[in-house]
């Protein structure tokens, strides 16, 4: 599947270690990318965006390169973060649900985990917020997006 990160930027530039198993942070990925970012910017422009993933790099041109760098990467940063706090913490086995406990680190309680996730998925919000206003405020260089409200999925129709 195309990303609109990677996983070596996700590993650089966000709070995710380089120890952080690539299978955890693809399924991340692909879920924030499908469950999360299509619902804030549509079918039509993630399509149009991964179009433009290459092997050779990205061939938009640079407003879309400008919304994926400055507004859906910290986007995703975040939200991917967020889906990997349970996931990396607690583990199915045969004998259930564990938790996942290493050398020389300290586990935190179930509500510490999801006080960790509750922040990033905040953080997540804020920047789809900022999305969100961008893409408004510049509707005439991405047509294959339709107008929504911050904070909701509400489409706003222009000219109506």
């Amino acid at each position: 599947m195309k990303t609109l990160i990677n996983i070596a930027d996700l590993k650089g530039t966000s709070i995710i270690n380089e120890n952080v198993d690539e299978k955890y942070l693809i399924e991340a990925i692909e879920s924030a990318q499908s469950l999360y970012l299509e619902e804030i910017i549509g079918c039509k422009l993630l399509h149009k965006l991964l179009d433009g993933v290459t092997e050779d790099g990205f061939t938009l041109d640079d407003s879309y390169y400008n919304l994926v760098v400055n507004y859906i990467q910290p986007y995703l940063k975040r939200r991917i973060a967020a889906s990997l706090v349970l996931p990396l913490n607690y583990k199915f086995r045969n004998a259930g649900v564990v938790i996942n406990n290493a050398e020389n680190y300290t586990v935190p309680t179930l509500k510490e985990a999801m006080s960790v996730q509750q922040h990033l998925e905040d953080e997540a919000n804020a920047f789809a917020d900022k999305l969100i206003k961008y893409l408004n405020n510049n509707s005439n260089l991405f047509p294959e997006y339709c107008c929504r409200r911050p904070n909701t999925n509400t489409i706003i129709y222009l000219g109506l």
